[in-house]
């Protein structure tokens, strides 16, 4: 089908999301973004909020434009839709396309009282907890579902369970499609010198078993559930340490101390807040751990741990299931003591086991969830959106 996009240029993409916080698909935006084939299409991020600590700095030494509206999480500001608009009307995008619940309402909305660019949508949950997701966040799903009818020309979900779940919350299953996130397993692949280094900066001895936690600090990611399983390990392994980092997980974090201190983990506990070098410290790990409660729909850190060679343990989540396959341990949600046997487990296999684990669980990586898969994926939904930019059609499903 003929373009009705300028051919003498690249295809202008406007990435709109919530935050730069270093969350799963907040890094996916970084690595697609920095990663987009710059001959066919140039690429900019904007951010409601902020640049966050790490990501906005990581996005603009790749080459792609950062501009962060600097509006607070969480708060329904009156000017932000006027902002938004502003931003889409300057840059003068082809395709906009937005990450989480309240850059797909807000961007799209923008999007449509400026200009006729094609918008898509990125589902990057699956199960939502009414109970725990916060009630303006439940509100915007709920507008969202409403709106998927008529707002976006597409919806990208980044798993089939993300997908399920949304069209049972009356998402517009017609216009959604199915691109699986990837793992970068060029930068996460087994570190050599790992190990000695991140147990040397911690000031342990060369041998001391490492059970890790990668995730921000939030009720999603049931840290308290890890806190009570290492807990129990303990008391039949004391030689074992526990190294949590992300956003928050820091000994200022109260709650989180006051966790470690009830189980009498605080000499072995390790908080490191958010790190830059991922690789090394996901590489020094004997097992590296999910264990969030809901709305997990793919769990990037795990998958970048089996690139990593570690073996890996997860919740019985759907989403994080599909990245584990066969190639590492399943427990049921909230269960400390299921946790605790499986460290148990995956700290006695033998050396030679562990290397096959780590073998299958990289290639498993490698073979169905790369990066380089995904970005090819997004490149293609977007020379087909700039095709048929002109008619303003749906997209086709495809899962």
């Amino acid at each position: 089908m003929r373009s009705h996009l300028p051919l003498r240029r690249p295809v202008r993409i406007l990435h709109v999301t919530t935050g730069l916080e270093s969350g799963g698909a907040e890094m996916l935006l970084y690595k697609l973004a920095a990663k987009t084939n710059r001959d066919r299409f140039a690429p900019s991020v904007v951010s409601l909020t902020s640049e966050g600590p790490i990501l906005g700095e990581k996005i603009r030494a790749a080459g792609v434009p950062v501009q962060a509206l600097g509006y607070p999480r969480g708060a329904a500001h009156p000017k932000l839709l006027w902002s938004m608009m502003r931003q889409i009307h300057e840059s003068r995008p082809d395709i906009i396309q937005t990450w989480l619940y309240h850059a797909d309402l807000l961007g799209g909305l923008a999007a449509r009282l400026v200009t006729h660019a094609p918008v898509i949508w990125g589902i990057h949950n699956t199960e939502l907890d009414a109970a725990k997701v916060k009630r303006s966040t439940m509100a915007v799903i709920q507008t969202n579902g409403l709106l998927s009818h008529v707002l976006p020309t597409g919806i990208v979900c980044c798993s089939g369970a993300a997908r399920d779940a949304h069209v049972k919350l009356g998402y517009a299953a017609e216009r959604m499609r199915t691109i699986t996130n990837g793992v970068d397993t060029t930068e996460f692949t087994y570190v050599p010198d790992a190990r000695e280094a991140i147990r040397k900066e911690l000031g342990l001895a060369a041998n001391t078993p490492l059970v890790g936690l990668a995730a921000r600090f939030d009720p999603q990611k049931d840290h308290e559930t890890f806190i009570r399983a290492a807990g129990l390990l303990h008391k039949i392994r004391p030689d074992v340490h526990f190294v949590l980092c992300g956003g928050d997980v820091t000994e200022q974090n109260t709650t989180l101390a006051d966790w470690i201190q009830r189980e009498r983990i605080a000499p072995v506990t390790h908080l490191l807040g958010l790190r830059r070098d991922m690789p090394t410290v996901t590489s020094a790990l004997d097992a590296a751990t999910i264990c969030s409660v809901y709305g997990e729909s793919f769990a990037l850190v795990i998958g970048e741990a089996m690139a990593c060679g570690v073996p890996s343990v997860t919740t019985d989540l759907e989403g994080p299931m599909s990245v584990v396959g066969d190639a590492g341990w399943v427990v049921p949600i909230q269960d400390p003591r299921a946790l605790s046997d499986a460290w148990k487990e995956m700290l006695a296999i033998s050396e030679p086991k562990r290397r096959e684990i780590a073998a299958c669980g990289r290639s498993r990586i490698v073979d169905n969830f790369s990066i380089e898969k995904m970005v090819r994926s997004y490149e293609a939904l977007y020379e087909e959106i700039a095709d048929g930019a002109g008619q303003r059609r749906p997209l086709e499903a495809v899962t």
